[in-house]
């Protein structure tokens, strides 16, 4: 076991709990989150939904020194407007399962990787023209993915809460 894999997964374990337990309890999943315009619910079903989607066709097809599948960004954000519309209302315990299922799947598999595994690299325009490695991906993409989104849905649910300050119940 790798070191650096196994501290990559608790780092990345920590950014998935921190949304857990935002969308967990009595929070309004249907408040809106400000930087994507989505509710909480369909946020959070895109990051735990987003964590296969990344090992999958992101992560193993660089360690397996396969070319990665282009991808437009109009494509990439018109498929996630149409996954946010479809997940709106969704439960909150299949927001917490896709949380909880996916981000363990995800753990897992950066535990298994190796130094390296961590240390091969390809060009990813969006990183610019320079190589990166696995772990530079793993540190912007799997774990900066979850922390993004959860300052908006902070930011959503704080605004919620202070809405509802004097209203009686």
């Amino acid at each position: 076991m790798s070191l650096r894999a196994e501290e990559l997964a608790t780092r990345f374990e920590q950014a998935n709990q921190s949304l857990i337990d935002m969308v967990s309890g009595e929070t309004d999943l249907s408040t809106t989150c400000p930087a994507e315009g989505w509710t909480a619910a369909a946020l959070g079903a895109h990051v735990g939904g987003s964590h296969v989607g990344i090992v999958e066709y992101l992560l193993k097809p660089i360690i397996a020194g396969q070319a990665l599948e282009p991808f437009g960004a109009d494509a990439f954000n018109e498929d996630n407007a149409k996954q946010a519309a479809a997940n709106a209302a969704l439960p909150r315990d299949q927001v917490l399962s896709l949380l909880r299922d996916h981000g363990a799947m995800a753990a897992a598999y950066l535990r298994g990787l190796s130094d390296e595994d961590l240390d091969r690299t390809t060009v990813m325009p969006a990183f610019g023209p320079e190589p990166v490695t696995v772990q530079h991906v793993i540190e912007m993409v799997l774990i900066g993915h979850p922390l993004d989104h959860a300052q908006s849905l902070r930011q959503g649910l704080a605004t919620h809460s202070h809405d509802l300050q004097g209203v009686p119940a």
